[in-house]
């Protein structure tokens, strides 16, 4: 890893499988302060919250393209934190656009090489597929949230992610192309960017040996948080934030 290149001033982050910007609550302002960050963007993919309307693109590169209109492009590379969906799209972006970013963190993510039933644990298929398709915000927020997080911190947001639902209801057939578009990416190579692949191995959704191989295909080493679910940044940002830290020297 190079570790002479500059840490960013500027941050993007990137929401996952049918999650809003919306839904970073605190970790947005904790991550800009603990890191001294002029900006922190959170730009949001076709389909999920205030763009639930529109129909998520059917490839990454459309979902990349997508996101780098909604912010503003510099000549001084940006850092890229993607969870889950929001992981394998933010290498695709680093992957393509190198000049663009210059500091990668991916969390609880998962390629195309490995097995489905990793990229999302079979006990999940149609608990979702079911509470997505009933249009129940309230059993959908429920579901998604005890899914996610192995905290009682979801508790505190419950009834705004509820609240947001029903505004911005997920449309099944965007949860379908969103499941689609992970089996898009299998990045053999790491992207040109200082690298930090972060992974909870009590994560009920995704198996956390998914963030493992791709650790092992970058030649390098993922730190797993021990209890923690699959919405990382809210059971936990403050490890989040140390592991940067110490990562990238900052």
């Amino acid at each position: 890893m190079n570790k002479n290149k500059k840490f960013p001033k500027k941050w993007i982050l990137i929401r996952g499988l049918t999650r809003s910007h919306f839904h970073w609550f605190d970790f947005k302002t904790e991550l800009q302060q603990a890191l001294n960050l002029e900006s922190v963007e959170t730009p949001e993919l076709p389909g999920n919250g205030y763009l639930s309307e529109l129909n998520t693109p059917d490839n990454l590169t459309d979902c990349v393209a997508e996101l780098r209109t909604q912010i503003q492009i510099t000549n001084e590379p940006v850092g890229l934190f993607g969870i889950s969906l929001g992981g394998l799209i933010a290498t695709k972006w680093a992957h393509d656009y190198p000049n663009d970013v210059s500091h990668l963190v991916v969390i609880n993510s998962s390629f195309s090489s490995s097995p489905f039933y990793h990229r999302l644990k079979s006990k999940n298929y149609f608990k979702i597929l079911l509470t997505v398709f009933s249009k129940k915000p309230t059993d959908i927020e429920k579901f998604i949230l005890q899914a996610t997080s192995n905290t009682e911190n979801h508790r505190a947001i419950l009834q705004a992610s509820i609240d947001f639902q029903k505004k911005h209801p997920i449309r099944f057939k965007n949860l379908v192309q969103q499941l689609l578009l992970a089996n898009q990416g299998d990045f053999k190579t790491k992207p040109n960017a200082e690298t930090l692949i972060l992974t909870s191995k009590n994560d009920r959704l995704v198996h956390h040996k998914c963030s493992l191989k791709i650790a092992a295909a970058w030649d390098l080493q993922a730190k797993i948080h021990p209890t923690a679910g699959h919405d990382l940044p809210l059971d936990d940002s403050a490890w989040i934030i140390e592991k940067i830290k110490s990562e990238f020297n900052t």
